[in-house]
């Protein structure tokens, strides 16, 4: 039994926040980022599942659950780009006259 389920697609993501499964971490992988839910009791597992078959919540729930995914997601990548930037002035050196 798995004790994390990482899901990378941001509406599954978005289903699982909207339903209250716990988020545990969010990480970039690549140009990509991942989503890391708590899985102890297989309870992430089995709503993914219910997602995928057609399950149906309130629409504003899970309006609401985008835009908060979807907040995390940029504020990741900004992080990333950030330090990835930070690291391409640290590294070049120019000798201006």
């Amino acid at each position: 039994m798995q004790t994390h389920h990482v899901e990378n697609d941001l509406y599954a993501a978005a289903f699982l926040l909207a339903v209250g499964i716990r988020l545990t971490d969010i990480r970039p992988i690549g140009s990509r980022v991942v989503f890391i839910f708590d899985n102890a009791d297989e309870q992430a597992s089995r709503t993914v599942r219910t997602y995928t078959g057609g399950a149906t919540i309130p629409a504003r729930e899970f309006a609401a659950a985008i835009q908060q995914a979807k907040t995390m997601l940029y504020e990741i990548k900004f992080q990333n780009s950030k330090g990835t930037q930070t690291e391409r002035n640290d590294n070049s050196r120019h000798n201006y006259r």
